[in-house]
């Protein structure tokens, strides 16, 4: 069962777990630790349809929960070559960008991943003494902020649903970038979520445009167009509920949805939800309430099973 509020209220985060609390304030700090990494010679990352070239600068990683670091920071000097694999995907690239490839050079790169592969001790080994930009972890920071707020997706609530796999197939980075040398460079983001079925995702952010700033550039799946979605683990069954409109054009609204699950057991489930909606409480089949999160501006929110 979960009960929806009138959308004037405010949004409700609930974690009735401390162990909960205190993983998902640690991921939202973005707190650097670690040791420092010198980069004197390329490094170069592949994603899906994706690489990332750091020519030089320096890379520390971000804390996460317990020993595992949630990616790292990276200042210096950079390249991201992007080219989606789809020919409508390329055409709608460059209706954007003039061109049906992104090969864009940065200074500010955050990485954001459970998956211990992109620990920096991992793939670098030269160790410097001296501090990053305390600049770029406020990148990092208000990157995932502008992923909220202007498109609903709570990153650190993404990540926190990781911490249930051994193997995280989920990262997204953010970069300034340079090429168009703008006093106040556009922001990019690539995203890839193998959960997804749309599981590349490419982003453009512009801090000082007016109106809207925040354009998709790519979406799209690994698979051709005309293959089916992967079936899901779970299935819904069924909706049960009512809903309340209020002359002053509030909306109240207690909704019921049974899902199949399979095995092994699902720890976390994600709804999709309008923004406008503001959940109150989340309860099992037996009245026993679940913790939730729903920041402010989030499309959906994240449930956690006992």
């Amino acid at each position: 069962m979960a009960g929806f509020s009138p959308p004037r209220a405010a949004a409700t985060t609930q974690l009735r777990s401390p162990t909960l609390q205190q993983a998902y304030g640690q991921l939202k700090a973005v707190s650097l630790q670690g040791p420092i990494f010198l980069i004197e010679d390329t490094l170069v990352i592949t994603f899906p349809d994706c690489r990332v070239s750091f020519y030089s600068g320096y890379i520390q990683a971000i804390g996460g929960i317990d020993s595992l670091n949630s990616g790292f920071v990276f200042q210096g000097t950079g390249e991201v070559h992007f080219k989606p694999r789809h020919a409508v995907e390329r055409q709608q690239l460059s209706r954007f960008t003039g061109k049906d490839s992104l090969q864009a050079r940065f200074d500010y790169l955050a990485l954001r991943s459970m998956n211990p592969k992109y620990d920096p001790a991992a793939f670098v080994q030269n160790r410097d003494f001296f501090k990053v930009n305390l600049a770029v972890q406020k990148f990092a920071r208000e990157a995932a902020a502008s992923l909220l707020k202007y498109r609903g997706y709570n990153l650190t609530s993404r990540l926190l649903a990781e911490t249930a796999t051994q193997d995280s197939p989920f990262v997204l980075f953010a970069f300034r970038n340079l090429t168009q040398n703008l006093r106040f460079p556009p922001i990019y983001y690539y995203m890839f979520d193998a959960y997804a079925h749309e599981s590349i995702r490419l982003y453009e952010f512009r801090p000082k445009a007016l109106g809207h700033p925040f354009y998709t550039l790519c979406r799209y799946g690994l698979q051709d167009y005309l293959h089916p979605a992967a079936e899901s683990r779970l299935q819904i069954s069924r909706y049960i509920g009512w809903v309340e409109l209020h002359r002053d054009g509030s909306i109240v609204a207690d909704i019921g949805v049974k899902v199949v699950g399979a095995s092994p057991a699902v720890k976390m489930l994600y709804f999709e939800l309008s923004n406008l909606m503001k959940m109150k409480h989340v309860v099992d089949v037996n009245g026993d309430s679940l913790s939730f999160i729903q920041e402010e501006d989030e499309f959906g929110l994240t449930v956690f099973l006992p």
